[in-house]
């Protein structure tokens, strides 16, 4: 497994969108480490900043690669897997540690609306455009690993989110009600 020192630059490369999974190094050690990692960090946040719980955190997580694996599957990109995974996890736990404080500013959000204080509205909004970060960095990994134009590494980053969001409604709301 490759020390952390080279790792960072590349991540933060990958956040900038400067570099490309492929620049990672092909490392299944890598891989589960940061898996290992974004479930510890998902664990820290369902307790304390979290909209949602770790369960429904995790199937996120475990759907994030499942459909990864299914794109490079059907691209006939599969030998990918390991370094376009790494990439986006490497990249997920690095915008989700710096979105901790916007979570804590926005704190539990109620659920009407009408009463988000001046404050967690605005707190919202830079929520809204960490989110829109994270779309961009996820459809500029994938059109690398998967050898496409921006515009449809965007759409299919854009089709995970929304296959992550129905699925997780469906699965995690429902059974809250």
């Amino acid at each position: 497994m490759p020390p952390i020192s080279t790792l960072l630059p590349l991540v933060r490369d990958l956040l900038f969108l400067r570099r490309g999974p492929q620049d990672l190094p092909y490392s299944p050690a890598l891989l589960a480490l940061l898996i290992g990692a974004m479930l510890a960090l998902d664990a820290a946040l369902a307790e304390h900043v979290s909209q949602v719980g770790l369960p429904h955190m995790a199937f996120s997580l475990l759907l994030m690669l499942a459909l990864t694996w299914l794109a490079l599957r059907i691209g006939e990109k599969s030998p990918r897997f390991v370094q376009t995974a790494s990439a986006l996890l490497g990249a997920g736990i690095v915008l989700t540690l710096l979105a901790v404080p916007v979570l804590l500013g926005v704190g539990r959000l109620p659920a009407d609306p009408k009463l988000l204080t001046p404050s967690q509205s605005m707190w919202v909004m830079v929520a809204l455009a960490f989110q829109v970060w994270d779309l961009a960095i996820t459809a500029h990994i994938l059109r690398h690993a998967l050898d496409l134009k921006l515009r449809f590494g965007v759409l299919i980053a854009v089709v995970f989110s929304a296959v992550d969001l129905v699925l997780g409604s469906m699965l995690f709301e429902r059974g809250a009600s």
